[in-house]
Formats: C-alpha cells, structure tokens, sequence
C-alpha cells in the first residue's frame, strides 16, 4: 500500500495549530534555537505560539509543497 505522507504537501497543521512536545523529545534533533521554554515539562516551536502561527521550522508554501526543515 502507496500512501502519500500528507505532511509532505499540505503543513496546515504546523501553521494553525501550536508545536508543543516533551523536553526529552528535542534531544532526538530539535536545534534548540527553533525552541522556547512553554512549561517545566514542555518545549514549543517558534512560530506557533502566536496568533496567526507558523512554524519555523515549515519550508514550502501551505497546501502546495512543504517540508519539515528539521527532519
């Protein structure tokens, strides 16, 4: 079965919605600098926590072609 990754082409979700994880979680390759501290537990990306959010880390243009500029 041939499923298109959705996060490939459309980045809605890293552009509406905040990026937040587990501190650990950054440690696997997040550069610390697309990050800020949100609580003791948690990590988000830059971009996100705003009120029209973007992630800093999403290349592309939304609904066209994206790419996680981190993985």
């Amino acid at each position: 079965m041939n499923q298109t990754n959705p996060c490939l082409g459309c980045g809605a979700c890293c552009a509406c919605f905040r990026v937040s994880f587990h501190w650990l979680e950054a440690e696997a390759g997040v550069p610390r600098d697309l990050v800020r501290e949100l609580d003791l537990h948690r990590l988000v990306m830059l971009g996100t926590d705003v009120g029209f959010p973007r992630c800093a880390a999403l290349d592309g243009t939304i609904g066209v072609s994206v790419r996680c500029a981190i993985y």
